[in-house]
């Protein structure tokens, strides 16, 4: 069976974010291939995502981008 990659955009709601990735890993795991977990640079409420990182271990491909280009700055 061919796979598809997921892409997921991070901001806040730690989780929010684990019952939509889990939740979707139950209904369609066996057709995704790698998430792709885009954590944006700054968060609200100082939320943490290592733990959620961590359970899904492998299939995750994280990245946060090095700057980030705030509201003020467009």
């Amino acid at each position: 069976m061919e796979t598809v990659d997921v892409a997921i955009q991070v901001y806040g709601k730690p989780l929010q974010t684990a019952v939509t990735l889990l939740s979707l890993l139950e209904h369609s795991g066996e057709c995704i291939g790698t998430i792709w977990f885009i954590e944006e640079r700054k968060q609200p409420f100082d939320a943490k995502f290592t733990a959620l990182r961590d359970f899904l271990g492998y299939r995750i491909r994280y990245y946060r981008p090095p700057f980030w280009l705030g509201s003020a700055q467009l």
